[in-house]
């Protein structure tokens, strides 16, 4: 299992002494002085990042500038990253679910979805994305007792409208790491929040799908899942044969590393997992609490291999992540090899 932290990727750059030359180059240089004294010579040469600071800075206030300026590294990585994988104009379908008094799922209706992912100029900061999305209901299968007007508003309406470059962080709830991507948000109701989407979305190739979830609130402690729907989507460049991944009567294996019990500490009866048509499985939990441990887990096979997204949060507050997690096996790997650090629970808590 690779636990891709996007900004653990950044932040592990070091140092590095051998990009500055060495003192027997700059001798040979043309432009070296002929004195024999090297005082000249070092006074050029930076022996650490923090030499390119002012001098009269603490260095907290220096290490402090590193700090702005990894995250404003990380945040050009991030918006970049979604713009190359992400952006695009899309053609799908969608299915909306809601779940019964026993959990069990039920499809509301379907429709088509047409979705358009657009990045700005790319500045010193980043990128920003503009995202537009129209649904089109096709066919109705069961109607919604209540919480009709929520349930559209949070589930057929883009999660986020708008992503601006430094929008890409974890205390934000969006975060992109290979070809998948989360975003969440919050609602909040005289203070206190009153509702919560995320989605969790994989691509391969010309084709992707995404599954959104949605929570509210009935009372003053948790907010109860409210239902979820699952986008499926191809870009123009689709062929015949990358539908195929998206529209088949296939349904998912099951979740590869489930990280209900491993990272959220749930118990037996308090998740959700779905193997729905498609190749895709989903797990989720019945309720949240405000400040719990969570995680939203959607499950895809693409061609040759298993894609399991994991949002992980431990707070509804501004949608906030604790870390996004892509793990790939290949399909022929997946019951070969168990999931990784089965004697070692806590290695990635």
């Amino acid at each position: 299992k690779l636990p891709l932290k996007s900004l653990q990727l950044q932040s592990n750059r070091q140092f590095n002494p051998n990009n500055y030359p060495s003192i027997e180059e700059l001798l040979k240089d043309s432009d070296a002085p002929d004195s024999s004294s090297l005082d000249d010579i070092y006074t050029n040469i930076p022996v650490l990042p923090s030499d390119k600071y002012p001098s009269n800075l603490t260095d907290s206030e220096v290490i402090n500038l590193i700090k702005e300026e990894k995250q404003l590294e990380n945040d050009r990585w991030q918006s970049i990253l979604f713009r190359d994988n992400q952006c695009g104009d899309w053609d799908g379908s969608y299915e909306a679910f809601t779940l019964n008094n026993v959990y069990t799922p039920v499809k509301l209706f379907e429709g088509r979805v047409i979705s358009s992912m657009r990045a700005g100029e790319r500045t010193a900061f980043g990128l920003n994305v503009t995202i537009e999305e129209t649904y089109t209901k096709t066919k109705e299968l069961n109607t919604i007792s209540n919480n009709k007007d929520l349930f559209d508003s949070l589930l057929l309406q883009p999660t986020r409208d708008f992503y601006k470059s430094t929008d890409f962080r974890t205390y934000n709830g969006i975060q992109a790491v290979a070809n998948a991507y989360t975003t969440g948000r919050s609602i909040t109701t005289n203070d206190k929040i009153s509702a919560y989407v995320a989605e969790v979305a994989c691509r391969e190739g010309a084709v992707r799908t995404r599954v959104r979830y949605a929570y509210s609130s009935n009372d003053d402690v948790n907010l109860n899942i409210l239902g979820f729907v699952v986008i499926r989507e191809a870009l123009p460049s689709c062929t015949p044969s990358d539908l195929t991944l998206l529209y088949n009567s296939v349904p998912g294996e099951g979740i590869y590393d489930p990280q209900d019990k491993f990272w959220a500490e749930a118990s037996d009866d308090s998740y959700i997992q779905l193997n729905i048509s498609g190749r895709l499985a989903l797990l989720f939990p019945k309720s949240i609490a405000t400040e719990e441990k969570a995680v939203l887990t959607m499950e895809w096979q693409g061609s040759s291999m298993r894609y399991q997204i994991d949002r992980k949060f431990t707070t509804l507050v501004n949608s906030a992540l604790k870390t996004l997690e892509l793990t790939e096996i290949r399909i022929q790997d997946a019951e070969i090899y168990p999931a990784a650090f089965p004697e070692q629970p806590d290695i990635l808590k």
